[in-house]
């Protein structure tokens, strides 16, 4: 009975690695969808140059709407986590969230947002108050995966 148990404890384990394995390969998919995607590549070139006098936001509603597409496709329950918004995020915020899966840095999020990099930094706070990630040394984008559950 006892050889049993731990038989069966033996094959769990195994089956935990192979569960934690395919999550990672799934997770690098969807890293590689996203990356690789049209509109990513729009934003990530709009992201990397100032442009002189520009008075607005670089991306459309219409460039938003196929982000925003993109990552509800391809992480459901960012969609959900989005649609439940227990955490009061306004508009912005949520667009905000969004962008967090680029993992692009403050000064190119400045850029295409055409504000002030301190405000992202003050963007990236309030959004980590209401999350309750305040203090964190957890990147911005894996605290909104540890609130979604998505990595």
């Amino acid at each position: 009975m006892q050889e049993s148990i731990q038989d069966s404890e033996s094959k769990l384990g195994a089956l935990k690695g192979d569960i934690l394995s395919i999550e990672k390969e799934i997770n690098l998919l969807k890293e590689e969808k996203i990356k690789n995607a049209t509109i990513v590549k729009k934003i990530m070139k709009l992201s990397a140059k100032v442009v002189a006098g520009n008075q607005e936001t670089l991306l459309t509603n219409r460039d938003w709407h196929s982000f925003m597409d993109l990552i509800n496709q391809t992480y459901r329950s960012f969609d959900e986590f989005i649609s439940d918004n227990s955490y009061g995020l306004t508009p912005a915020e949520i667009q905000y969230c969004y962008l967090s899966f680029l993992n692009i840095d403050i000064s190119s999020e400045a850029v295409l947002l055409n504000i002030n990099p301190e405000s992202i930094s003050k963007r990236r706070l309030r959004i980590r108050q209401k999350l309750g990630y305040v203090g964190s040394e957890v990147s911005f984008y894996e605290c909104i995966c540890k609130c979604v559950f998505i990595k």
